[in-house]
C-alpha cells in the first residue's frame, strides 16, 4: 500500500485528490495539511512514501516542503501540483528533487498516473509541465551540445572522440583504421577514458552514452 499526504490551503481540493486515488485501493491517505509547518510535522509522524504538495499555500510555498526533511531523517517522493505551471516553476521543483509536476486542471487519470509513477521513485510530467520545461531548453544556448556531467567534459577531444567511436560499437582496429593511429594508442586512450569515467566495461560505456544523448 502506497501511503500518501496531501498539502493544499483548500479542503475540496484535498478530499478530490483523496478520493480519486484511493479508489483503486492501492493508495492509503495517512494525513492532510495546508501549511508548511503541518507539512514538516506530518511527514515526521507518517513517513508517506509520498506527498502531494501544492505550490501556492497562502503565504507559503510548497517548496519549502524541502527546507525542513533534514530534521525529519526521511524525504517522501515529492510531487507538486498547482493552478500555475510556469517554466521557472518546473525547473525548480527539478532542481530542489520534487519527482513530480501536474498541474490541477489535468484530467484525473494523469494525475493518478503522475502518483504511481512518482511512488516508485520515477519522474512525471504532465503535458502542460513537459511543455514548460521543453520551452525552457529552448532559451539553452547550446543546449543539445550539453552534456552534464563533469568526468566526461574533461575528456580531451581526442578521447571523445574515440569514447563516441567505441559506444557506436567499433572495435579497437577498426576506430584506429578509422583515426589513422595504431591499435596500440587506441588502447592506450580506452584505458585512460575508462579510468577517467570510472567504467568497468565497454558495456558501461555504451548505457552512460545512451543516458546521455551522446549516441
Amino acid at each position: 500500500m502506497n501511503t500518501f499526504i496531501i498539502i493544499d490551503d483548500h479542503p475540496a481540493m484535498r478530499t478530490g485528490i483523496k478520493t480519486l486515488l484511493e479508489s483503486k485501493g492501492a493508495f492509503e491517505c495517512v494525513a492532510e495539511g495546508e501549511t508548511v509547518k503541518e507539512m514538516h510535522r506530518l511527514i515526521k509522524t507518517h513517513r508517506p512514501k509520498l506527498a502531494l504538495v501544492d505550490i501556492s499555500l497562502g503565504e507559503d510555498s510548497g517548496f519549502d516542503v524541502f527546507s525542513g526533511l533534514e530534521e525529519t531523517q526521511y524525504k517522501p517522493q515529492v510531487l507538486f501540483i498547482s493552478m500555475f505551471v510556469k517554466p521557472a516553476y518546473v525547473v525548480k521543483a527539478i532542481t530542489l528533487g520534487g519527482k513530480g509536476y501536474v498541474a490541477k486542471d489535468s484530467p484525473s487519470e494523469i494525475l493518478y498516473r503522475a502518483a504511481e509513477t512518482v511512488s516508485r521513485s520515477h519522474h512525471f510530467f504532465d503535458t502542460y509541465a513537459s511543455d514548460a520545461l521543453a520551452g525552457w531548453i529552448r532559451t539553452i544556448p547550446n543546449a543539445g551540445e550539453m552534456v552534464e556531467n563533469s568526468e566526461y567534459n574533461a575528456l580531451s577531444d581526442r578521447e571523445r572522440e574515440i569514447f563516441v567511436l567505441f559506444a557506436r560499437g567499433l572495435s579497437t582496429a577498426e576506430i584506429a583504421a578509422k583515426l589513422y593511429i595504431s591499435g596500440k594508442t587506441v588502447q592506450n586512450y580506452r584505458n585512460t577514458i575508462m579510468r577517467s569515467m570510472g567504467f568497468d566495461s565497454l558495456f558501461e560505456l555504451k548505457a552512460f552514452a545512451e543516458e546521455m544523448g551522446i549516441i
